[in-house]
């Protein structure tokens, strides 16, 4: 029961591969592609993940990226194997062999799931990685346990010094700039109450979520839904017109954000259909159908309109 919605996944996600077997669709990108290859009928749930780390990383980065990414840990873990198997010490190839066994569950469970793109669980993997690489290094000298791994040295001119790091300086500032205004964002947006969206209270959420995360295509997208009840609501066609094109203007920038959204493309549809612009909206619409052809709720929908 488990294997058999698995095997459908991953068969729709070899799709993404194929259509893009380079470089991928990129990293990041199957929760917002995957829709659209979809073949489970009657299915509207929402995939963020292949379910099976290697289909994955083969749709999202393609050969090129798969092979640099697995390779590195391939290659890691048979120089450790070689350092192992010279090793005598009781402790080291016990341990060795224990954490090696680690490693491999982590690989073999990835088969059925996304542990690598998890990034606790991807950090804690290699932590493992090294740590097994520390543990052969280890010598018992003198009544001491010593980990003797070899130096590395390398040369670095002062400019490059200088260089490198303004850049780490320059990563460490934008990430704690960034960071805190994505999570009191979010903690806004977790505030809206989604069955009344059109509430002023509400309205001032989404607002001051977007002014400090303007790129979450989300927000944007709820934003319009919000002006679109609030058209829905005026008895004067003169301001029904006037928050439709609000709504219009937000839908454009979520799509403008995340392309690949069936629903936005449908909103923006409906919008573009009230307002008297057929063509826009036939368009929309069918792009709609066409980033999840699958999905039940669309299909319903798109059947009242001929498309």
């Amino acid at each position: 029961k488990a294997i058999l919605p698995r095997a459908n996944l991953w068969k729709d996600s070899l799709q993404i591969f194929r259509d893009f077997p380079i470089f991928g669709s990129g990293l990041g990108t199957y929760q917002f592609i995957f829709p659209k290859y979809k073949s489970i009928i009657k299915d509207g749930r929402f995939y963020m993940h292949a379910h099976n780390d290697y289909i994955e990383y083969l749709s999202d980065i393609g050969i090129v990226g798969s092979f640099l990414f697995f390779g590195m840990i391939i290659f890691f873990l048979i120089k450790c194997l070689k350092l192992w198997q010279k090793r005598r010490y009781p402790y080291v190839i016990g341990l060795g062999l224990g954490i090696s066994a680690g490693v491999i569950s982590i690989l073999l469970h990835s088969i059925v799931d996304f542990n690598l793109h998890v990034p606790a669980n991807a950090l804690l993997f290699f932590m493992i990685l090294a740590l097994l690489n520390n543990i052969l290094y280890l010598r018992y000298i003198q009544g001491k346990e010593i980990c003797l791994i070899p130096d590395q040295t390398f040369n670095v001119s002062l400019k490059w010094s200088i260089f490198g790091t303004l850049l780490i300086g320059v990563f460490i500032l934008l990430t704690f700039s960034l960071v805190p205004r994505q999570y009191m964002a979010k903690r806004y947006f977790e505030k809206i109450k989604i069955n009344s969206l059109s509430t002023p209270a509400n309205l001032i959420l989404l607002k001051k979520a977007i002014r400090l995360d303007s790129s979450n295509s989300q927000y944007h997208y709820y934003l319009g839904k919000a002006y679109e009840g609030l058209a829905l609501e005026q008895t004067s066609w003169q301001e029904r017109v006037k928050f439709l094109r609000r709504a219009m203007l937000e839908y454009q920038e979520a799509i403008d954000l995340e392309p690949t959204s069936a629903w936005y493309h449908l909103n923006l549809g409906w919008v573009y259909a009230t307002l008297g612009l057929n063509q826009a909206s036939y368009r929309e619409m069918h792009l709609a159908r066409i980033l999840d052809p699958k999905n039940p709720h669309i299909a319903k929908y798109l059947a009242n309109w001929d498309i």
